[in-house]
């Protein structure tokens, strides 16, 4: 009878610069937040992020450059330049956003410069001619430590996967 042999963990040879065991258990998940940012950066991005995210959904169509004025403060100064070109336009059924509730996940980020979190808004949406519905939107957000601050450096709404 052939005796049954099971693959082992690699042992070191000359090529391990350390010379200690590899462990594929203990592998490093590049795509991780927590591998590259702090638990503090990502507990600050992550309320920069809701910040950004509350105040940059709100809209009157009355004011309609007020959202931007309310966001300045959270993001970086090239994207507010980059949005003060580009006038936001919501449909007569979203002439007025409002947030009820907010809530965030983590998503999928190899960078080590730039914290990504996924921001879904519910909330309440008012026609022009009073219809309200309600509305679900999500939000990609990417923070950057500028001059040893968090700013929003970009943002996409309601991006397929």
């Amino acid at each position: 009878m052939n005796p049954i042999i099971f693959p082992c963990r690699k042992t070191a040879d000359s090529s391990t610069s350390s010379g200690a065991e590899e462990d594929p258990f203990q592998s490093v998940n590049k795509y991780d937040q927590t591998e590259n940012f702090s638990k503090e950066d990502l507990q600050q991005t992550k309320a920069t992020a809701v910040l950004f995210v509350t105040a940059f959904h709100t809209y009157n169509a009355e004011k309609p450059q007020e959202y931007l004025e309310n966001v300045k403060l959270y993001m970086t100064d090239a994207l507010y330049e980059k949005m003060k070109r580009n006038m936001r336009r919501e449909p007569l059924d979203r002439s007025y956003l409002t947030v009820k509730e907010t809530s965030v996940t983590p998503v999928v980020n190899s960078s080590s410069s730039v914290v990504r979190w996924n921001v879904m808004v519910m909330g309440e949406a008012k026609a022009t001619d009073g219809t309200i519905s309600e509305t679900e939107d999500w939000y990609l957000v990417g923070i950057r430590q500028v001059d040893g601050e968090w700013k929003v450096e970009d943002v996409r709404v309601n991006v397929p996967n």
